[in-house]
């Protein structure tokens, strides 16, 4: 009783209060037990209560962590435990078995996961070395950045594949290819954003990442594609959605998806041959390929600033990240094709002194030959 009445007198408690005092001490000791998973299903239900606004981020949430961490002996790890150490090798296993985009990806994710669930109280916030391991934890360097463009070739191959899989995805790829929408706002575009008269479509700042209204000029082929579509669904322009591409979607992995059977058909170059596993992954195509494409385009054909308003990008500067290296690399090419113009126009000149010096007849006769 004794040993009792002073063990209690220790922990702060009433002097006779039963031995209910170690359960206590045994769930405060398991409180913040929690796995890498339980922690992220915590976060993706917190996700879940802001409504349809984070569905495509829980969506992309829920194919990474089944993917890339259900898969991994760190999901079950305890959150509590995970040193910077122990996320840089996580890191470095993902960099080697999927896109470095991925990679920092998911460890956004681990940090905005931990630092909800700190907040809510469901792991310790006082852990500042679980905080801080996905902080501070390998980002991607420059060196890593995805690049991929598509030639001409791949783009009339792409729409050729899609269209053979289905006129909405067709349609959705052709509308980024041909204004640089981000693949959320193209999915999500309604008939209502489109004004056929000024020939824009407006993205609304409720879908835009700076959460300002964006309006972009539609080209001549994404005009004749969607008066194609209104004439072919005119239900679908009164449709409660209102959606322009209905149902149709740039995700998922193997035959089900229309994406990806399209993606086989122009990595195998025809249909009736799958896709070489040996494709390296730089040289596979994805579906933000098709917005860096018109980006790419947009930039070496008009300046960063248009290219910057046409993105809807917050300011120049991330355009200049993305694409500053492109406008480089074409004047250098601009600046070499001046030097081959004045070489040719030497060229031309030296020809013409030559052919003066002819006679006539001689004159006559190269001409007749030349043709």
């Amino acid at each position: 009783m004794v040993s009792g009445f002073n063990q209690n007198i220790g922990r702060g408690l009433e002097p006779f209060t039963k031995p209910s005092v170690e359960k206590a001490e045994k769930e405060e000791a398991t409180k913040f037990n929690k796995t890498i998973s339980e922690v992220l299903g915590y976060y993706q239900s917190e996700l879940e209560k802001q409504g349809s606004k984070k569905e495509g981020y829980i969506n992309n949430l829920v194919a990474q962590v089944h993917k890339h961490v259900a898969s991994h002996p760190i999901s079950e790890a305890i959150a509590r435990d995970v040193t910077v150490g122990q996320a840089k090798a996580y890191l470095n296993h993902l960099e080697a078995t999927a896109a470095p985009s991925v990679a920092a990806s998911i460890r956004m994710k681990l940090r905005a996961a931990f630092n909800v669930a700190a907040t809510d109280g469901l792991i310790a916030d006082e852990m500042e070395v679980l905080k801080n391991a996905w902080e501070h934890a390998k980002t991607v360097s420059r060196d890593h950045v995805r690049t991929r463009i598509l030639d001409e070739d791949e783009i009339r191959s792409l729409l050729v594949a899609c269209k053979s899989e289905s006129r909405d995805l067709h349609d959705v790829v052709l509308m980024i290819l041909w204004t640089g929408l981000r693949k959320s706002n193209a999915l999500k575009a309604r008939w209502s954003w489109v004004d056929r008269k000024a020939l824009t479509i407006t993205i609304p700042s409720s879908e835009m990442k700076a959460s300002k209204a964006h309006t972009v000029p539609l080209s001549p082929a994404v005009v004749q594609m969607l008066e194609r579509r209104s004439r072919a669904l005119p239900k679908a322009m009164n449709a409660p959605d209102g959606l322009i591409f209905g149902k149709v979607t740039l995700d998922g992995y193997g035959t089900n998806c229309a994406w990806q059977r399209a993606l086989v058909k122009v990595e195998a170059g025809n249909a009736g041959r799958k896709s070489d596993p040996e494709i390296p992954r730089e040289k596979r195509i994805n579906a933000h390929d098709l917005r860096r494409t018109a980006g790419s385009v947009l930039t070496m054909s008009s300046s960063l600033e248009t290219a910057s308003r046409i993105l809807g990008h917050a300011n120049v500067s991330l355009t200049h990240k993305h694409y500053g290296h492109l406008t480089q690399s074409h004047l250098s090419e601009a600046v070499a094709a001046m030097y081959d113009n004045n070489d040719r126009a030497r060229v031309i000149e030296n020809a013409k002194r030559a052919l003066m010096e002819l006679t006539s007849e001689e004159r006559a006769a190269l001409v007749a030959e030349l043709q």
